[in-house]
C-alpha cells in the first residue's frame, strides 16, 4: 500500500511524503531529495520501533547538513580538488567541502525536488540535473524506485545522460537499530577485505587490506571495540568513514543487529563499493520525537562506486556514456536476530 500527503512548503512548492507499508515495515520517503524519513520495523517485543534518524519538519531538513536519508549525487562522496578530466576536457566542480567537492556539490540531488508517481506498489521518483550544474557536464534524469519486498525495501536507481558524465549515486540513511542512542554497541559484519584508504583531507587513494587493522569486520564485532584505537585512519576519519571493497558474492554484503532491541539489517546491493560512516559529523542535532543526535548515534551502510573514482586508474570506472543507462540497486532487508 502507498498513500501520499503534503508534508510542508519549501519555496511556496509543496513536499509530500509517501508512505510505503506492508506486513513487517512502514517506509516514508520525501518528494524532496528522495530522503527516507522513517523505516518502522518490530523489535523481539513485537514492538514498532523507527530505525533510521530524521527530522519532523522541512525547516530542519533544510538546515541540515549531514544529509540524513537523502539520495546523494550526482557524484557521492568526495571528489579531490573538485575537478576531474574526462574526454580530455577539464570539469572544475563546485567546492563544498574545503578544497573538495563532496556529494554532489552545494546543491546536489539531496536538494532537489523530485517528481513521484505511483507504478503499481512502487514508488517512483525523478529529478533532472541540468548541463553544468554543480560542474558537471550533460542533461542527466534520475529515477529512484522504492519498494517493499515483504522485509526489504529495495531501492532502485536509473539515469540517462546526454553527454558522457560521472555518476555514481547512493543514500545517506543513517541507521540506529535501538531507535536511539549510541550505536557503539551495534555489532556489524561486513564481507570485504580491502578497504580505499583516505588521506588527511579525507580523499580516497589506492588500496589496503583490513587484515589485522581495526577496519576487519569479517567476523561480526561491535562497532565501539575498536573505533578509539591508537590508528591513524581512525584518527583521519574521526571513527570509521570509509569505502569498503565488497567481495559481493551475491549474499549480503554487510549485516548489523542489535541485542538490546533484537533488530536485524542485512544489506544486498550490485554496486562494488559500500561506505561504512559511524556519524561522526553529528553534533548534538534535534531530531524525530524530540530526540537528540549526538555522535556516533547513527550509522550508514553506503552502497556506492568507489569515491573519487573518476581521478584515480586503479578504481572502477564511474563514468556514465552518452546514451547508456545507469542502473544501480540496493535492498535493505529487516528481521529478527535468532534467539
Amino acid at each position: 500500500m502507498i498513500t501520499k500527503k503534503e508534508f510542508g512548503l519549501l519555496d511556496c512548492k509543496k513536499v509530500y511524503v509517501y508512505t510505503l507499508k506492508n506486513e513487517y515495515l512502514t517506509v516514508e520517503i520525501l518528494s524532496l531529495g528522495g530522503i527516507i524519513k522513517s523505516i518502522f520495523t518490530r523489535d523481539k517485543f513485537g514492538e514498532k520501533k523507527d530505525v533510521v534518524l530524521g527530522f519532523d519538519s522541512i525547516e530542519d531538513y533544510i538546515k541540515d547538513d549531514c544529509y540524513l536519508g537523502a539520495v546523494i549525487g550526482r557524484v557521492c562522496n568526495r571528489t579531490e580538488d573538485a575537478k576531474f578530466t574526462l574526454n580530455g576536457i577539464e570539469y572544475i566542480l563546485s567546492k563544498n567541502d574545503k578544497e573538495n567537492s563532496l556529494h554532489g556539490g552545494a546543491f546536489g540531488f539531496n536538494t532537489k525536488f523530485f517528481d513521484g508517481k505511483f507504478e503499481g506498489e512502487s514508488l517512483l521518483l525523478t529529478t533532472k540535473s541540468f548541463d553544468a550544474e554543480e560542474g558537471y557536464p550533460g542533461n542527466l534524469t534520475l529515477t529512484v524506485k522504492y519498494s517493499l519486498h515483504g522485509k526489504k525495501l529495495k531501492i532502485e536507481y536509473n539515469a540517462k545522460c546526454d553527454k558522457d558524465t560521472p555518476i555514481n549515486i547512493t543514500n545517506h540513511t543513517y541507521f540506529n537499530l535501538d531507535g536511539s542512542g549510541s550505536i557503539l554497541d551495534t555489532k556489524v559484519f561486513i564481507d570485504a577485505d580491502k578497504i580505499t584508504p583516505v588521506n588527511k583531507n579525507l580523499i580516497a587513494k589506492g588500496f589496503m587490506g583490513v587484515k589485522d587493522t581495526p577496519f576487519d569486520f569479517n567476523d561480526f564485532t561491535t562497532i565501539g571495540k575498536r573505533i578509539d584505537n591508537d590508528d591513524e585512519l581512525l584518527k583521519i576519519c574521526g571513527g570509521y568513514d570509509v569505502n569498503y571493497v565488497l567481495n559481493n558474492k551475491g549474499n549480503a554484503v554487510a549485516k548489523a543487529y542489535s541485542e538490546k532491541s533484537g533488530i536485524k539489517l542485512l544489506v544486498y546491493t550490485t554496486e562494488k563499493g559500500m561506505q561504512f560512516y559511524t556519524g561522526n559529523f553529528l553534533k548534538g542535532q534535534k531530531g524525530k520525537y524530540g530526540k537528540i543526535y549526538n555522535k556516533r548515534f547513527g550509522f550508514c551502510f553506503e552502497t556506492q562506486g568507489f569515491p573519487n573514482a573518476i581521478n584515480r586508474e586503479e578504481y572502477p570506472s564511474i563514468v556514465l556514456k552518452k546514451g547508456d543507462e545507469y542502473y544501480s540497486m540496493t535492498e535493505y532487508e529487516f528481521d529478527l536476530i535468532e534467539k
